[in-house]
């Protein structure tokens, strides 16, 4: 099941790598050096992206931004009584009814192990354009 989470995530990377590289009009490039470079933008915008959303991922299975969620539950409940009654109480309360509801600890690092393998091959191919430039 792990494995095809993996997959998945890959395929799509590779779905937003190709349209990020096609977007830079590599079909207009005058040589290997700008054809490389356009390569090289869609992976690390790809690396970037699966890096920033995993480590959010895993910082909110920390239970950091639960602060968030309470303050909306109380101006909401504060805005429309009767509509949320089930968090009354404080924030320690709240926090710790979150904790059960919490998946695992490491929720993104599959997004995190992806996001590094597109980094590993964006700096391979800056290498090579540097190398061709």
């Amino acid at each position: 099941m792990k494995h095809k989470k993996c997959i998945f995530q890959m395929g799509v990377g590779l779905f937003l790598t190709t349209a990020v590289t096609l977007s830079r009009r590599v079909w207009e490039a005058r040589g290997t050096a700008e054809i490389l470079l356009a390569i090289s933008d869609g992976l690390c915008v790809t690396a970037l992206l699966y890096i920033s959303v995993g480590c959010l991922r895993w910082i909110s299975t920390t239970g950091m931004f639960d602060i968030f969620g309470y303050a909306v539950r109380m101006g909401v409940n504060m805005l429309l009584p009767g509509r949320i009654r089930e968090y009354s109480g404080n924030f320690y309360e709240y926090k710790l009814a979150q904790a059960g509801k919490r998946p695992g600890r490491l929720s993104g690092r599959s997004l995190i192990l992806d996001g590094s393998i597109f980094m590993v091959l964006a700096i391979i191919v800056t290498s090579a354009w540097y190398a061709v430039a």
